[in-house]
């Protein structure tokens, strides 16, 4: 079975010296994480992130948050291949392959990542496999946006 929804996340903010998630930052992903559990109703939900430091932060945040509103999480390792910034480029194949092999079987595939990440994956996954048809959004950190699939809109949350 195809995953029904997609929700793309941008980290939190966080503090560019250390690059872990500043107290702003987790308020952000605190609020993505409160507002998720509408898209993940009576739904398989599985969480994937990349493996920066910002990520896992925000990880550890959505997870609380999530399992509280019993939400039915399973939550993969971090993956490298979904960290990108100027000295980690994106390599789109091997992150469409990750989300199609991660996203069988799911009712909400959620996405934590990097700006340059959730934008390519909005098109690639999201119109390119999803067949979802919606404008794209440049997510701003602690931003998201769920995608149907097939469907001809999308929601930004928070």
């Amino acid at each position: 079975m195809a995953v029904e929804r997609f929700a793309v996340l941008r980290h939190g903010d966080f503090d560019v010296n250390t690059g872990r998630m500043s107290s702003f930052g987790r308020m952000q992903m605190e609020k993505l994480g409160d507002s998720l559990p509408r898209f993940a109703l009576h739904r398989r939900v599985r969480l994937i992130l990349s493996d920066a430091p910002r990520a896992t932060d925000g990880r550890e945040v959505l997870v609380e948050r999530l399992r509280r509103l019993n939400v039915n999480l399973e939550v993969d390792p971090p993956y490298h291949a979904l960290w990108t910034d100027r000295d980690h480029p994106m390599n789109p194949q091997a992150v469409n392959s990750i989300l199609q092999e991660r996203s069988a079987d799911v009712g909400l595939l959620i996405v934590l990542t990097h700006a340059e990440c959730a934008d390519e994956i909005q098109y690639s996954f999201g119109q390119e496999v999803m067949q979802a048809q919606f404008e794209h959004r440049s997510l701003r950190h602690g931003e998201g946006i769920v995608i149907y699939n097939r469907a001809l809109t999308a929601f930004n949350i928070p």
